[in-house]
């Protein structure tokens, strides 16, 4: 079915009732995605064949027409913010965004790169500033502090990582500039110190990383790391060495996909020595000591050779 004029379509699980993906076009068609080609249709496909078992008659498209352009992009703008707090929502550039609190504000995060808005940082960290009688800071200023360069440097090189996978800045109503999470951690504290213990709070429960560490042992270890060595954690870089040290004992390379071809011994072995890391923490002088001696403990009593 084609409609034209600009409008914005939705498209509903019908089992659960649930909108998961919403998208404008200036010329409207309804989009059933039968092709799995574009990247964008394979995220949808991967939607629909983990809550539908692939089944797309159940999937339910809606369109909404609107006079003009900019009416269309303001109601799809409303409509992803409204529906953002309830569920993870595919927006039309094929990736998944959701909403994490910080001091009382909205920071939208991309759950499939990690990466967060630095316009939502820029704004609620001004808007912190204004509250407590400081003047605004100008983000671009950020990005040309030497101290900036060389963390995105150093980011690259700890984890093995592009500069667009640092610093993302994309054209169009779904681009913006988009930060690492260990840059967005900087960004933070840089708009203010009342930042520190907030942002902190969310690397130690593992909001931070990519959903591939983000288990419940790898959260436990953060918070752990966090109790016991305020100071050292302070600089956020810590959390990306630990797990770089981590991914180093169990072997499985560089990259930000580095565990998705893990063994069964690999992750295994990832848990206990995070595991490790729980119970050594409060006993060790330091994060580098804590985390070396859990890898020894950990390989130690591991029955199976990791290769």
């Amino acid at each position: 079915m084609r409609v034209y004029g600009p409008c914005v379509y939705t498209h509903t699980n019908i089992i659960t009732g649930d909108i998961f993906y919403v998208g404008y076009s200036s010329s409207c068609k309804a989009r059933p995605y039968q092709k799995r080609g574009a990247s964008r249709n394979a995220k949808w496909h991967q939607y629909v064949d983990d809550k539908l078992s692939g089944n797309t008659d159940q999937v339910s498209v809606d369109i909404k027409n609107f006079s003009t352009e900019a009416k269309a992009l303001q109601y799809e703008r409303e409509l992803i913010e409204k529906l953002r707090p309830i569920a993870n929502i595919l927006h039309n550039d094929g990736t998944s965004v959701i909403e994490r609190d910080l001091l009382g504000g909205k920071i939208r995060q991309n759950t499939k790169t990690g990466m967060f808005s630095v316009s939502d940082i820029n704004d609620l960290g001004n808007a912190h500033r204004v509250k407590n009688g400081l003047s605004e800071k100008q983000i671009a200023s950020y990005f040309h502090l030497d101290a900036t360069k060389e963390l995105i440097k150093e980011i690259c090189l700890e984890e093995s990582l592009e500069l667009h996978e640092v610093k993302l800045s994309k054209r169009g109503k779904a681009g913006g500039t988009w930060a690492h999470p260990i840059l967005f951690m900087d960004i933070a504290m840089w708009y203010s110190p009342k930042f520190i213990a907030n942002v902190l709070r969310l690397a130690a429960s593992g909001l931070l990383d990519s959903e591939e560490n983000a288990n419940d042992s790898f959260k436990a270890m953060n918070a752990e790391l966090n109790a016991n060595f305020p100071t050292e954690c302070g600089n956020p870089i810590i959390y990306t060495r630990v797990a770089n040290k981590i991914s180093e004992a169990c072997r499985v390379g560089t990259g930000k996909k580095k565990w998705e071809k893990a063994s069964v011994d690999q992750l295994k072995l990832r848990s206990k020595i995070q595991e490790n890391v729980c119970l050594l923490a409060d006993v060790t002088e330091n994060v580098g000591s804590c985390v070396s001696k859990a890898i020894n403990k950990a390989l130690a009593t591991t029955n199976t050779p990791i290769k």
